[in-house]
């Protein structure tokens, strides 16, 4: 499967793997198996897209928006997920920008990275910060 969606660290985290040729259509998918797992009461605090090993990604630009469009419905029921993207292959990583741009709506914390091991200190960086607010 060139694209993988799965629940860890106890529900609090949504973790994509991408490989090989990704297609929008995939992404799409995941946006909407994503959405249906809220809609069902799980509520992730954090999102890491990997997609390192993604040689092509074949999405076009109304797919990037709909994609966000799904994200923004997300967003209705889990209003403070932070969602950080590896992407070291140029074109990937100008996708995932385009992606975050259109995302905006959703108010989540997002970021796009180089490598993987400045995404994961990221979001614990965030989520530690997110935390600490949430209780005073």
């Amino acid at each position: 499967m060139p694209y993988s969606t799965e629940v860890i660290d106890g529900g609090k985290g949504i973790l994509h793997v991408g490989r090989d040729t990704v297609s929008g259509e995939d992404l799409l998918i995941s946006a909407n198996h994503v959405l249906n797992m809220v809609k069902e009461g799980l509520s992730p605090t954090y999102a890491l897209a990997d997609l390192s090993e993604v040689v092509e990604l074949s999405i076009s630009a109304e797919e990037i928006m709909l994609n966000a469009s799904i994200n923004t419905e997300i967003s209705k029921y889990v209003p403070r997920v932070i969602v950080a993207i590896v992407a070291p292959q140029d074109h990937v990583y100008g996708i995932a920008r385009m992606w975050e741009a259109y995302a905006e709506e959703t108010g989540w914390a997002t970021r796009v990275f180089r490598n993987k091991s400045e995404a994961l200190e990221w979001i614990n960086d965030t989520h530690i910060g997110e935390h600490r607010k949430n209780q005073r």
